[in-house]
């Protein structure tokens, strides 16, 4: 090949190869191959709050799972619904925290447990016009942040097209319209609803959960399944977190929130 005609072709390839790796999945791209990007959201106390210490316990936890594997990390604080979407384009290695569903199931895999959490409906304290079960409710408003799932559990006993679903950006916004009486109910883990309720200024006396829904979940990091290294990446998480709650941090940290109510 000539020297002028190797001079032509060299930029093109470079040009080519260069466009084809801005296409590939962030997987692949120049990050040291040991950094974990960590991806999460806010306003979900105390588990995941860029206000809070440490961006909240959840995010506490997992950092320390990666301190103790010598990990380095890099942390995106994020729109829920957008985290997941990181995951499955490849700009993140893992998310946390999030609940199950069937859907979620299909698209990432799950770690162990990160918390057991007890989920409930938030109702106002003086108002008892419910019926005695979940599947008898219609006709009523409910509040769920935009990028919060349903447990399953909720999910499928309740009649989604009965419902008047209000969808604001924070779970704040919802116990604050719950409070005004522009919705009936709040879905939350106990945790997350007393917590939020108590460092907003609210009166805690004007509100109630609904004894008909008590079930208990959890709270999980998840790795899409394209991942190329999916299962390691989840398996040695697992791994370490096992060693990290029987340490002295590990315990105080999980036991830091416990919720009063």
């Amino acid at each position: 090949m000539g020297r002028s005609r190797l001079a032509r072709f060299l930029p093109r390839r470079f040009l080519a190869v260069l466009f084809v790796g801005l296409l590939l999945p962030g997987w692949l791209s120049a990050e040291p191959a040991s950094l974990i990007r960590m991806v999460t959201g806010s306003d979900y106390p105390p588990f995941a709050d860029k206000a809070m210490p440490g961006q909240g316990i959840a995010t506490e936890l997992v950092r320390m799972v990666y301190r103790e594997r010598n990990q380095p990390t890099k942390l995106t604080i994020t729109p829920w619904n957008r985290a997941l979407r990181d995951l499955k384009t490849g700009r993140a290695d893992v998310a946390f925290p999030f609940v199950p569903s069937f859907e979620r199931h299909r698209e990432f895999l799950f770690s162990d447990p990160l918390f057991h959490v007890q989920s409930t409906m938030f109702r106002r304290h003086d108002d008892h016009a419910f019926p005695e079960s979940l599947e008898a409710l219609s006709d009523v408003r409910i509040c769920r942040p935009t990028g919060y799932a349903l447990i399953p559990q909720l999910r499928y006993r309740l009649q989604m097209d009965e419902i008047d679903w209000v969808r604001p950006q924070t779970m704040k916004s919802c116990f604050n319209m719950l409070r005004l009486d522009r919705v009936d109910m709040v879905p939350s883990n106990r945790r997350t609803g007393w917590y939020t309720i108590d460092h907003s200024g609210m009166d805690p006396s004007l509100f109630a959960t609904w004894p008909v829904f008590e079930e208990e979940t959890a709270l999980y990091l998840v790795v899409s399944r394209d991942h190329p290294e999916a299962r390691r990446v989840v398996r040695e998480f697992n791994q370490t977190l096992r060693q990290v709650r029987e340490t002295e941090a590990g315990r105080a940290l999980i036991n830091r929130y416990r919720s009063p109510h």
